[in-house]
């Protein structure tokens, strides 16, 4: 099979149920933690998956650079002056952080609660298009958000952060 028959936020969602399944019996054996292991591809997944179904016309490789790319004031400011300057785009990108503002392990413990509560993959959609989101941050941002809350889902996560917004915010429009 070709990659672009593979690149499909469905047929992950049939990779991801497969792995979580896995991994459900992988813990109910004790043969694994999350933290041994576990959950791990079940994130990369889940993280392929949403970027796919949120973004579909987006490389999330070059998402710094996309005139659309919801970014902070700062991040946006730090873009717009490398251009000016004639930086090479790596090295732009190089002051830029990619920020998933769903934390990646709870997106998935949540993907695989739905599961395993019998949630249909369109109800999954329909929940990670609400909640998935990547905003591009200074790394001085990225660091101060870290501090705060690596780990937990919650509304106000980016709270503090002054965001610019191009365009329509959404890049898959």
């Amino acid at each position: 099979m070709t990659r672009a028959k593979l690149k499909s936020p469905e047929k992950m969602m049939s990779a991801f149920r497969l792995f979580w399944e896995a991994r459900n019996k992988a813990l109910e054996r004790n043969l694994i933690t999350d933290n041994w292991g576990g959950i791990h591809s079940c994130t990369r997944i889940a993280d392929i998956m949403a970027a796919w179904a949120c973004y579909p016309n987006i490389q999330l490789l070059k998402y710094k650079m996309h005139p659309d790319a919801e970014m902070s004031a700062a991040a946006y400011a730090w873009r717009e002056q490398g251009i000016a300057d004639g930086l090479p785009e790596s090295e732009i990108q190089a002051n830029l952080k990619l920020e998933h503002v769903l934390p990646q392990r709870e997106m998935t413990l949540t993907i695989g609660e739905m599961i395993d509560n019998g949630r249909t993959d369109e109800e999954i959609f329909v929940w990670l298009r609400a909640n998935y989101r990547i905003v591009v941050l200074t790394a001085e941002e990225t660091i101060e958000l870290n501090r705060r809350n690596r780990s937990r889902i919650c509304p106000d996560r980016l709270k503090g952060i002054e965001l610019h917004v191009r365009g329509s915010g959404n890049p898959s429009d």
